[in-house]
């Protein structure tokens, strides 16, 4: 039998007898059923501050090292072994690869940051050569590709066609500056702010700057407001796409490998853009507008 039998489960026998850790215990009386697995190990197992005697027939979940499982198979210590999950395999650190890898990688950053390659044709080639050069097996780079992510793109760019082919976006930008302009230059510019940043959420920043940048030129003529006040509310609410995952492409990145929810975005997002909008937008009523007043010049 196993020397566990009549040690107590707080202390440090399983690590000694056989350098694991206890994570859960399901003790002898309570019968499974005919098929043992990882679900019927879950409830009533773990004995927070009840200090457990081993005896015969306990089922036992261990943290165990590296091959525990094949070197006591055949053990008269244990009725039967089950290994409930293996250990994630660690991950290739041949230097030569590590190399090749980092010398792809750069030349990929390169030809985009130069305008040699487009950005597409240049992700796509460093991938090949990941794969050609067994740095990146053709398995990894297929399990690699979130089919939920990528529909989430295509999507979103639907919905931005649709918008823009439809002038809603324009129609809208414009009735929300129409609204806010008896509030004056701040109401105009907190307008242009808001519907910048809630193009954002369907379109990219691209696309934003392309919609609002004749809206802006237009409310600034209209209301005789500096053409640089518009355009810097512009920039800056073009940058703020923080308030759903198909924002971005980061915001998609980080969606698909943190497993978080649509709404978390928004309610962490919205907080943001609150606050960069109460900096920004008297920032640019008075910083801009005196400096546009200074470089004036005067006659005398």
């Amino acid at each position: 039998l196993t020397p566990l039998i009549g040690s107590r489960l707080l202390s440090d026998s399983c690590i000694r007898a056989y350098g694991a850790k206890v994570v859960g215990l399901r003790p002898y009386n309570r019968q499974f059923g005919k098929n043992l697995a990882a679900r019927d190990l879950t409830p009533s197992m773990v004995f927070q501050g009840e200090d457990w005697t081993y005896q015969v027939g306990d089922a036992l979940i261990l943290e165990a090292p590296k091959g525990f499982a094949d070197q006591h198979k055949n053990s008269v210590h244990f009725a039967s072994i089950r290994e409930l999950s293996k250990g994630k395999k660690k991950a290739d650190s041949d230097p030569a690869k590590m190399l090749v890898s980092g010398v792809i990688l750069f030349g990929m950053i390169a030809c985009v940051a130069t305008n040699t390659v487009a950005l597409l044709e240049a992700c796509m080639s460093a991938v090949f050569l990941f794969v050609l050069t067994g740095c990146l097996s053709l398995n990894s780079a297929i399990h690699a590709i979130k089919i939920r992510t990528v529909l989430t793109i295509v999507g979103a760019l639907g919905i931005g066609a649709a918008v823009s082919n439809t002038h809603v976006a324009a129609v809208l930008a414009t009735g929300l500056c129409n609204l806010m302009a008896p509030f004056g230059v701040p109401g105009v510019l907190t307008a242009l702010y808001v519907a910048t940043v809630a193009l954002g959420v369907v379109f990219h920043a691209t696309a934003v700057v392309v919609l609002m940048f004749p809206v802006c030129v237009s409310s600034a003529h209209e209301m005789h407001i500096e053409l640089h006040q518009t355009l810097a509310i512009l920039m800056i609410g073009a940058g703020c796409q923080m308030l759903t995952p198909v924002s971005y492409q980061t915001n998609l990145m980080a969606f698909s490998a943190g497993n978080y929810q649509f709404t978390d975005f928004a309610k962490l997002g919205s907080g943001v853009i609150v606050a960069i909008g109460a900096v920004t937008i008297p920032m640019v009523c008075h910083n801009i507008a005196r400096s546009q007043a200074a470089s004036v010049p005067t006659l005398i």
